[in-house]
């Protein structure tokens, strides 16, 4: 069996890239596979209130079909090879080096803290940082 590998998406309404470096950060997040692929995607709240807003940024992005189960909190995706795997908050403190992830998603459940650890702890977007998982 492979290993799986990490994407880290960043989303802004401005399109802008995310650059962690001397800035703090807190938004939602959301763990998407996807042809193989478990993708990170986050936002800040100010521009993503629910997840599923993130979830349908997402599926736009990747042309996956999904619709609205309840707008704007509960998006639904229509393709059986993509899969959700739960959400939370995340902050990242560019200043003190450390990246928190906690909390859960109410309409996609709680982040495996062990797979996602596994994940995050080698990709190249969180080197240099301290990760808690909580």
């Amino acid at each position: 069996m492979s290993e799986i590998k990490l994407r880290v998406k960043y989303y802004s309404a401005t399109g802008e890239t995310f650059e962690t470096s001397g800035i703090r950060f807190s938004g939602k997040f959301v763990l998407v596979s996807h042809n193989s692929i478990c993708n990170l995607v986050f936002g800040p709240l100010k521009e993503f209130p629910y997840h599923a807003n993130l979830l349908d940024r997402f599926c736009d992005e990747n042309e996956i079909p999904a619709g609205w189960v309840h707008k704007s909190d509960l998006l639904e995706i229509y393709d059986p090879e993509v899969s959700i795997n739960g959400g939370g908050w995340i902050e990242i403190d560019g200043v003190e080096k450390n990246v928190r992830f906690e909390g859960y998603s109410t309409a996609y459940g709680k982040y495996d803290r062990d797979k996602l650890s596994r994940l995050v702890a080698n990709h190249s977007f969180f080197e240099g940082y301290d990760l808690s998982f909580e």
